[in-house]
């Protein structure tokens, strides 16, 4: 099955008074007067084709599945492009659907295995003259060793060689869209030594991305890294004595970021109004209260060092130090405030149940609340698609979370095909008419969408990307669960000064795209495109004693780090046009603009050297609005 064309825009030009008009029907010689307009470059130059009987080029086919794979994966190479354009985008999806998910502790415990093996080369064959003092000596080492290892930059590397790698682009794609809406971040210092926690709590939006929405908020719920992050781990029951009452910041959070939001809406997105017009919140202080009853008694599961000594064991108010930080919190119930609570929309949790049943009967109060569908849709199709979706757009999808066609509520896996599959996903968009349905991309974004593309691959006998990504972080203020806060990078109604918030219209990426940050990006890209790699070098040179030690130790480096695959375009760097064309497919999905194309390629062309020629392309195309722009 070939991808499903642009729906073009057909507009009728008044006819000369010598042309022939035509009232049966348009096309195959009946085009007199009729113009064509698409949004791409490469369409633009056969669009007419689509009414004067011949068909669309591969190339504007090509450009569209570009388009397809920059929303529903972190960017297609050439062969990816190709493959989708014989299947299919809905076969695609159900392939991805079918697949495993591929978690990122995966490659975490790769990296354990290797600098284990790498420890036990350098410590376990020296002699055993001095047993005691050796063992000490080691178990030193060993301590230095864990703590280093798994850090947030050993989460980062592993989340990024699993974008890389992973063969669930979909799920991929998903999950790092949930992390912008159930955040947890590496800023606090007791996350950022955790990075066992960090890459275990991201799994859980791996695993659960495509699933079940009440699976993945219950799971969310009781990980110790959002306990920590948002305080309900060790929340205490209320002691009026003691002035102490439950900690109310999980509760607020799990309302108004992760389920339902701030105020009451209709299933289109828009917000229910009282007879006075004003907008219904959906909880009050006194719900809050209530959920926060709930969410008390939670503390950890294990202690990492615990053995059958009852000393050992975990036990309520045990710091986040000293617990598992990849075992779900469990009920203490000596701590868990009693009686009922009284939950959303009249809901009743009776007093004498257990703590457990109690978060039950919440998640349920939430997972079954009304706003959710159209609050999950709007924030899928925001991060996958369009900064702007239509209130049709929006309910369209929400009456999938609703009912995915089988009678079953909050399937993920139905609500991202319904995001991607909709005519407002697929249609083309007129670039004038339509600006706006656009959105900016995340920095994160354009980088793996850069590597992926252009197929960063690693040396012969490497086995796994290690990208700490603390050049991007620090250009661009963005790396994978690193927010500043638990409102995200960006908030999803944020509207930047200018012609969006004259229209009320939305554009969250911009809140980090300032002026530093658009200059940092545009030297990221010259580095990416200019360097032996687009992958940071990290050196150490503290035992080095001279320049020769130094040299040998980088040159040791760059034979180690992945390099961009650029054979297959260097063939076609002699033809500047035919390099132009495929860098709009791969990297701009076809749309580049006719003014943009004619820059780009009039620069190029004044450049005899083939692969400073193919840089400057490069270059030139991920600083332009064409690429930084999904439209």
């Amino acid at each position: 099955m070939r991808p499903p064309l642009f729906i073009l825009l057909l507009l009728g030009l008044p006819l000369a008074l010598s042309a022939q008009q035509y009232t049966d029907y348009l096309g195959n010689g009946h085009t007199q007067g009729i113009a064509v307009r698409s949004s791409s470059t490469t369409a633009a130059q056969n669009a007419y084709q689509t009414i004067n009987g011949f068909p669309a080029s591969e190339a504007y086919l090509l450009g569209d599945v570009s388009r397809f794979l920059s929303q529903a994966s972190f960017g297609g190479d050439w062969a990816e492009i190709e493959r989708v354009s014989q299947i299919g985008y809905e076969a695609w999806i159900e392939e991805q659907l079918g697949m495993e998910p591929t978690l990122v502790g995966q490659a975490l415990a790769g990296f354990k295995r290797e600098a284990e093996e790498a420890f036990l080369a350098q410590f376990g064959d020296e002699d055993e003259e001095d047993d005691e003092v050796e063992e000490e000596e080691e178990e030193e080492e060993e301590e230095e060793f864990e703590e280093f290892f798994v850090n947030f930059q050993q989460f980062r590397e592993a989340w990024f060689h699993t974008a890389m790698m992973a063969p669930d682009q979909l799920r991929q794609r998903v999950a790092f869209a949930l992390s912008e809406m159930m955040v947890i971040s590496d800023v606090p210092d007791d996350l950022e030594d955790s990075g066992d926690g960090l890459t275990n709590y991201y799994d859980i939006l791996v695993r659960h991305g495509l699933g079940n929405y009440r699976d993945l908020l219950l799971e969310v719920t009781l990980h110790p890294s959002m306990g920590y992050y948002l305080s309900h781990l060790n929340n205490p029951r209320s002691d009026t004595s003691q002035n102490i009452h439950p900690d109310e910041n999980y509760a607020r959070e799990v309302m108004q970021l992760f389920s339902i939001g701030l105020y009451e809406l209709n299933q289109d997105g828009s917000h229910k109004l009282d007879s006075l017009g004003v907008p219904i919140p959906t909880y009050s202080n006194a719900d809050i209260k209530e959920f926060a009853k709930i969410f008390t008694g939670l503390g950890g599961a294990t202690s990492p060092e615990a053995t059958d000594d009852p000393e050992d064991q975990a036990f309520f108010g045990l710091d986040f130090y000293s617990i598992s930080h990849i075992d779900p919190m469990i009920m203490y119930e000596d701590e868990h405030e009693p009686g009922p609570k009284y939950l959303l929309n009249g809901q009743l949790v009776p007093a004498g149940q257990s703590g457990r049943k109690d978060i039950e009967d919440a998640i349920d109060n939430l997972y079954n609340h009304p706003n959710v569908g159209p609050f999950m849709a709007r924030h899928l199709i925001q991060r996958l698609v369009t900064s702007n979706p239509t209130p049709d757009y929006i309910q369209r999808v929400a009456s999938v979370f609703a009912n995915n066609g089988r009678g079953e509520r909050g399937d993920m896996g139905a609500v991202v095909k319904a995001v991607l599959m909709d005519e407002a996903a697929r249609a083309c968009n007129d670039r004038e008419g339509n600006l706006f349905r656009a959105s900016l991309r995340e920095p994160i974004l354009r980088y793996l969408h850069f590597c992926r593309a252009l197929e960063l691959s690693l040396p012969e006998g490497e086995v796994y990307f290690r990208n700490p990504m603390n050049r991007l972080d620090e250009a661009t203020g963005q790396a994978p669960l690193s927010a500043s806060s638990v409102f995200n990078f960006f908030l999803p109604d944020y509207q930047p000064n200018g012609l969006i918030a004259d229209l009320d219209l939305f554009g969250p990426e911009f809140q980090i795209h300032n002026s530093t940050t658009a200059i940092q990006y545009i030297n990221e890209v010259e580095f990416w495109t200019t360097e032996v790699s687009p992958m940071e070098i990290e050196l150490e040179f503290e035992d080095v004693e001279t320049e020769e030690e130094e040299e040998a130790l980088y040159q040791a480096a760059l034979s180690r780090i992945p390099v961009l695959q650029i054979d297959p375009l260097m063939l076609l760097a002699s033809q500047a046009t035919d390099l132009l064309d495929r860098l709009n497919i791969l990297l701009v999905r076809g749309q580049l603009s006719a003014a943009s194309y004619q820059t780009i390629l009039d620069a190029i062309q004044q450049i005899d050297e083939l692969e400073t020629r193919l840089e400057m392309a490069v270059f030139l195309i991920m600083i332009s609005p064409d690429y930084n722009i999904l439209n």
